[in-house]
C-alpha cells in the first residue's frame, strides 16, 4: 500500500468525529424490532434458553450473534441497551476504517489509491443512514462491518497466504443475518478467478474446511432446537411457502425501494454514482490501473439481490442498503479517480470534472447532514426521517434522554394484565420486554400460527390462527391501525365476528390513534397494578422516561408514545 501523511490521517481523524457526533444525536433512538432480541437474550441470561415466550422455542430473531452479545452483556452486569449502542457506534467507526484499508489495498496499484480511500471514508463517515443504524439497536452495522472485515480479511490473506481468519468472519456473517449465504458470491468468484495459481486449490480446501466446521454445526443446533432450517422471521416476512421475492407477490416492490433509496439520496450522489460507472467501464491510461476490484462489486451485488428477494422494508433510511453500503461507496470512489485519472492529461475535461465531483461530494454532505428520508412517507416526521435542522446543537440534550418506543401502551399492558398471563399485540418489541407476559404476536415473527396465516390468509391457517389465539385466553388482545395492512385488516375483521370474542371480551376505543381498540377479558381480577409498573420499571435503565412529574405517562395522550411511535 502507497503510505500516506499526517495530514492524511488527521483527515481520517476528522471524518471519524464526525461519524460519532452525528450517531450520538440518534442516541436516543431505539427501533421497537431491538427488544425482540433483547428479550430472547434477557430469558437465556436467566436460565431460560434462546425463547421469546418460556417453553415456545421460534426462532424468532434475525440475528444469532447478536442474541448471545446481549445476553453476553447482561450476565456482565452491563446496562443492555447502553452496552448495545456503545457497541453499534464501535462497528461504525470500525466500518470507516476497515473500508479505508480496503480502498488502499485495493487501489495500491494506482498513485490515487490514498486519496480514493480517503474519499470512501468521508463518504461512508458523513453518511447518516450508518450513524442511525449504530444507534437503533439492531445488528444492522455489526453486519456490515463482517462483509467489510471478511472481504479485507481475504485480499490479505489473497496477498500473503496466512491463517484463513477470514472463514471464521464468514461464519459470524452466517451466525449474524440469515441473508449471509449471498455474499459467499464474492469468496467463490475469487477461489475460481485465481484457480490456476500455485497454492490456490489448497488455501481453498483450507478455507471450506474452516466453514464446512463451523456453519453445519451452526444449522444443526438451530435445526434440533427450533425444529426448522430458517429464522420464523423468514416465514412472517418474505413468506415459508416458496422461496420467491417479495412474499406476497409484488415482484417490483424491489425495485420500488431502490428508486427510493435514489431519490432520498439526491442529485449530488446520482452524479457521484454516474462517475463512479462511468471509471469503472472506460479504459485504464496503464495496464496495471485496468483492474476494476471485484471485491467492492460483488457483495453490492448480492445486496442488491437481498433487496430485490426481501422486496421493500418499513424501517427508516433505508436498512437493508447499510449492509452493502460502504462497498457501494467504495465502487464510487474508485470510479471517481479512476476516471480523474483517464482525463488528467486533457485539461478541458480534467477541470470541469474536478469541479463537478466537488459540488457533488458537497451537495451529499449537505444532503446526508441536514436532510430528511423518505420525504414523501406519511411518516415523515419520525424523528429517525426528519431533517434535522442544526443538529449538533441537540446532541447534548438527546444523549441524555433515553426514550422507549410504544411506552404508553406498555405502561397500560403492565397496569392491566397480571404477570404470566397471555397478551396478544400488533408490536411485540418494548412492551413485550417490559411486560415480561407471555405474547401472542398478530405479526407472526414469534408465533407460527399466525406466521401461517400471514402467507395463507384465504385457507384453513386463518382461522386456526384465530383459534390458536383464543385457546390462549389473553387477558388483552390490542388491535392497531393497519392502513395497507391487508393481513391484519382481515384479522381483526375476522376476530371481531368470531363469537368466542363477544362471549368472553368486552371492548374499550379508541385507545390512542394508532391503537384504536383493546379488547379486554371479561372477569380480571384485581391486582397491585401499581407495584407490578415498579417492579417492571425496576429492570429498564433509564426508567425516568416513562414517568411525567412523578407519575404515570397519561394513557392514550402521553408524549413518550407519541414521540416514539413506530
Amino acid at each position: 500500500m502507497s503510505p500516506v501523511g499526517r495530514g492524511h490521517w488527521a483527515a481520517v481523524v476528522v471524518l471519524l468525529a464526525y461519524l460519532v457526533w452525528n450517531a450520538l444525536y440518534f442516541l436516543s433512538f431505539t427501533v421497537d424490532d431491538a427488544f425482540i432480541s433483547f428479550r430472547y437474550a434477557r430469558n437465556l441470561a436467566e436460565g431460560l434458553g434462546p425463547v421469546y415466550n418460556p417453553g415456545e422455542r421460534v426462532e424468532g430473531f434475525s440475528s444469532f450473534s447478536y442474541v448471545m452479545l446481549a445476553a453476553a452483556f447482561l450476565r456482565l452486569g452491563m446496562p443492555l441497551l447502553l452496552s448495545m449502542k456503545v457497541f453499534g457506534l464501535a462497528c461504525a467507526v470500525g466500518v470507516a476504517l476497515a473500508s479505508h484499508q480496503l480502498c488502499r489495498r485495493l487501489f495500491a496499484p494506482a498513485p490515487w489509491a490514498p486519496h480514493a480511500a480517503l474519499l470512501c471514508l468521508a463518504l461512508i463517515c458523513m453518511h447518516t443512514s450508518l450513524a442511525l443504524w449504530s444507534q437503533a439497536g439492531l445488528e444492522t452495522v455489526f453486519f456490515s462491518l463482517l462483509i467489510v472485515l471478511s472481504v479485507w480479511r481475504f485480499e490479505v490473506e489473497r496477498d500473503g497466504g496466512r491463517a484463513p481468519w477470514s472463514a471464521v468472519l464468514v461464519w459470524l456473517l452466517v451466525i449474524t443475518r440469515p441473508e449471509a449465504p449471498l455474499y459467499l458470491a464474492y469468496f467463490a468468484l475469487r477461489f475460481f478467478g485465481a484457480r490456476r495459481n500455485p497454492g490456490v486449490v489448497k488455501d481453498a480446501l483450507l478455507w471450506l474446511g474452516v466453514l464446512l466446521v463451523l456453519v453445519p454445526a451452526y444449522e444443526w443446533w438451530g435445526w434440533s432446537y427450533y425444529g426448522a432450517w430458517l429464522p420464523n422471521t423468514h416465514a412472517a416476512k418474505v413468506g415459508a411457502a416458496s422461496l420467491g421475492p417479495a412474499g406476497d407477490g409484488e415482484s417490483f416492490r424491489g425495485a420500488r425501494y431502490l428508486l427510493g433509496f435514489l431519490k432520498d439520496h439526491g442529485w449530488g450522489f446520482w452524479v457521484l454514482l454516474g462517475l463512479g460507472a462511468a471509471g469503472a467501464v472506460i479504459p485504464g491510461p496503464a495496464p496495471r490501473d485496468v483492474r476494476r476490484p471485484l471485491a467492492i462489486y460483488a457483495p453490492v451485488l448480492s445486496g442488491l439481490a437481498f433487496v430485490y428477494y426481501a422486496g421493500a422494508d418499513w424501517m427508516p433510511r433505508h436498512r437493508f442498503f447499510v449492509p452493502f453500503l460502504p462497498l457501494l461507496l467504495a465502487a464510487v470512489s474508485f470510479g471517481v479517480f479512476r476516471l480523474r485519472s483517464s482525463v488528467r492529461a486533457r485539461r478541458s475535461l480534467a477541470l470541469p470534472l474536478l469541479l463537478v465531483t466537488a459540488v457533488s461530494v458537497g451537495h451529499y454532505a449537505y444532503s446526508q447532514s441536514f436532510g430528511s428520508a423518505e420525504s414523501t412517507s406519511k411518516r415523515k416526521g419520525h424523528e429517525a426521517r426528519a431533517a434535522r435542522g442544526w443538529w449538533p446543537a441537540q446532541v447534548p440534550e438527546r444523549v441524555t434522554h433515553v426514550r422507549y418506543p410504544f411506552a404508553t401502551l406498555a405502561v397500560e399492558a403492565t397496569t392491566t394484565v397480571r404477570t404470566g398471563e397471555w397478551i396478544s399485540l400488533p408490536d411485540i418489541g418494548f412492551v413485550g420486554y417490559l411486560t415480561d407476559n407471555p405474547v401472542w404476536d398478530q405479526l407472526g415473527l414469534v408465533t407460527v400460527a399466525a406466521a401461517r396465516a400471514r402467507n395463507n390468509a384465504a385457507d384453513d391457517g386463518f382461522q386456526a390462527a384465530i383459534d390458536d389465539l383464543l385457546s390462549r385466553d389473553p387477558a388483552m388482545i390490542v388491535e392497531r391501525s393497519a392502513t395497507g395492512a391487508a393481513f391484519l385488516n382481515s384479522f381483526y375483521a375476522a376476530l371481531r365476528r368470531d363469537p368466542r370474542m363477544r362471549e368472553r371480551y368486552e371492548t374499550d376505543g379508541p385507545f390512542e390513534p394508532f391503537y384504536p381498540r383493546v379488547h379486554r377479558r371479561r372477569g380480571a381480577e384485581d391486582f397491585d397494578a401499581q407495584g407490578q409498573l415498579d417492579w417492571a420499571l425496576s429492570r429498564l435503565e433509564n426508567p425516568g422516561t416513562l414517568r411525567d412529574d412523578g407519575g404515570l405517562v397519561p394513557l392514550g395522550t402521553g408524549p413518550t408514545a407519541r414521540g416514539n411511535r413506530e
